[in-house]
């Protein structure tokens, strides 16, 4: 595919950080969840059978995540459109700027969806306990509570966002 910009244009560096943060980041996500749904479901630390599988668990299927994840980056680089790379005087490498700008955001955002009545629990029900039922259902729900909160709006010809 042929790309528009450069190798060195902000967009194009500030996606290769997203893309090579992917991985660690979505499991990171898993791990934030479940701990918002321990802490926010579960105040009293009462432990059942599903709250000890919970806890045990360290196998996670990621991929239901790969759609949010993509909107979360595009919306990112979507609110920071300027494609000029600034001076950096100490000599600190652009990637490494982005890296940790995107990582603040992300953990940002995942916080703030914590409170979300069924952002954790459609992160639990999805990765780790791996129901494959309704999952292009979750998945939809998922993509929908992202757009909400980056407040993304999508119209019949292109995707706008709405102050």
């Amino acid at each position: 595919m042929w790309n528009k910009s450069f190798e060195s244009d902000k967009n194009e560096i500030l996606r290769t950080v997203q893309y090579q943060q992917k991985g660690f980041l979505m499991r990171s996500t898993i791990s934030s969840a479940i701990r918002n749904f321990l802490k926010i479901e579960n105040p009293l630390a009462i432990e059942d059978d599903f709250i000890r599988e919970l806890k045990n668990k360290r196998n996670f299927d990621v991929s239901f995540l790969n759609e949010f994840y993509r909107y979360a980056a595009d919306s990112y680089r979507y609110s920071r459109s300027d494609n000029q790379l600034e001076f950096i005087w100490d000599g600190t490498p652009h990637t490494e700027i982005y890296r940790i700008a995107w990582y603040e955001h992300y953990q940002k955002l995942i916080n703030d969806l914590a409170y979300h009545p069924f952002f954790n629990r459609l992160i639990i029900k999805s990765t780790v306990i791996n129901t494959h039922e309704n999952r292009a259902l979750l998945k939809t729900a998922l993509i929908k509570i992202i757009k909400s909160h980056s407040r993304v709006k999508e119209t019949a010809f292109k995707i706008k966002k709405t102050a």
